[in-house]
């Protein structure tokens, strides 16, 4: 169970989330909605924003899905690894909505959460978090850090790095480097530039690079905006991408080849939970797998159909747990989050219990900054 537990000057207890592994739990089934594009930028091998889609890539189709071989390993040595820095992804979205100012004027109302046409501006891995913690475990990223700030009347929040975090992309091993590399190794694979086009494998600095859309969505009573990494367009597939629908974009993943019980088990335990929130979150429908052997290579393709990941598995893990828990979060951070003050941040940690906490920070460090001055600047102009 996971309880949420605010501690500032006061403190309040909300109820805890019933056992999600209760074989008698009732959970109701919340409206979560369509996700629809409404805008979108691309990310440079420098990582220098472009507001069009020069980075978007296309699915090769059709694809040879048996008897293939892929080395995943090739140009290890050589390509360019991606450092995270999670915040600068929430930095992103504010530069697209700093360049579409006029959207803002539109979209958000002044300065009143009950007119505004949207309630909180996030990233798609910030949601992913929430929905996955009922079930974090010592396999799943078990602590995270959320900050939070309400600037106009909007509350804007993203997850940051946390000290272990840090520590462990700085010593991550050769074999944590691997899986990493893989991941972006099978989406140069499989993805080209243009349509009917083929692979570019000479690139160093695929892992660079991004295409990302803006999203609006609602949950229960929830209106959310968030970004969104895309992996690829599949070909021919109507609507086109940048007509409000997203089921023309596809995620690309590899995973272990699963053969015993216990590499399905752990499948369905641990890993399709994070597959299935990411692509629910984007509005995609199917998930294109490179299954891999242990040595890095891709021997048959494989396809998730989202919609089928919960039912496949039920016994491990609930989507409308996942979906309560986020929408109890949301409230919880409507009630908390009330000072209307960019310079002022409510930080909610997690640490592999059943506890999550908040503390009010002023004038936070960099780190903790979740709207930065530039940002408040443009919009007052």
């Amino acid at each position: 169970m996971t309880t949420i537990y605010f501690s500032r000057l006061d403190s309040e207890e909300i109820d805890p989330l019933e056992s999600p592994f209760d074989p008698n739990l009732s959970v109701e089934t919340p409206l979560f909605g369509k996700p629809k594009e409404i805008g979108h930028f691309s990310i440079d091998s420098e990582r220098r924003i472009h507001f069009n889609r020069s980075q978007m890539k296309y699915l090769i189709f059709p694809l040879k899905m048996k008897n293939v071989y892929l080395d995943l390993k090739v140009n290890f040595v050589d390509d360019i690894f991606h450092e995270y820095v999670t915040l600068s992804k929430m930095y992103q979205t504010l530069q697209w909505l700093q360049y579409h100012q006029q959207l803002l004027k539109t979209e958000f109302s002044k300065a009143s959460t009950k007119t505004s046409n949207v309630d909180f501006v996030t990233v798609r891995g910030s949601l992913v978090l929430i929905m996955c913690t009922p079930y974090l475990n010592r396999n799943l990223r078990n602590q995270w850090e959320i900050c939070a700030t309400k600037y106009n009347g909007i509350i804007y929040f993203s997850a940051i790095d946390t000290d272990k975090d840090v520590a462990e992309n700085k010593n991550a091993t050769y074999m944590q480097r691997c899986y990493q590399s893989w991941g972006y190794k099978f989406e140069q694979y499989v993805t080209t530039d243009h349509i009917d086009g083929l692979p570019d494998m000479s690139s160093k600095t695929h892992q660079l690079e991004e295409f990302c859309v803006i999203l609006k969505n609602v949950l229960n009573d929830h209106k959310l905006l968030y970004k969104a990494e895309i992996d690829a367009v599949i070909p021919h597939r109507q609507p086109t991408p940048g007509y409000g629908e997203t089921s023309c974009y596809t995620e690309l993943k590899t995973s272990k080849n699963c053969i015993t019980e216990d590499e399905k088990y752990c499948f369905n335990r641990y890993k399709s939970i994070t597959w299935w929130a990411q692509s629910c979150l984007a509005g995609i429908s199917e998930i294109i797998c490179g299954k891999r052997s242990n040595d890095g290579i891709v021997r048959s393709i494989d396809v998730f159909r989202v919609n089928n990941l919960p039912q496949e598995a039920k016994d491990f893990w609930s989507a409308d747990v996942c979906l309560n828990f986020c929408d109890k979060f949301l409230n919880f951070l409507k009630r908390v989050v009330i000072e209307d003050d960019y310079k002022i941040v409510y930080k909610f940690s997690y640490r592999s219990g059943n506890m999550i906490y908040c503390s009010k920070l002023i004038n936070p460090e960099l780190r903790y900054t979740i709207i930065p001055e530039w940002y408040t600047e443009s919009l007052d102009e």
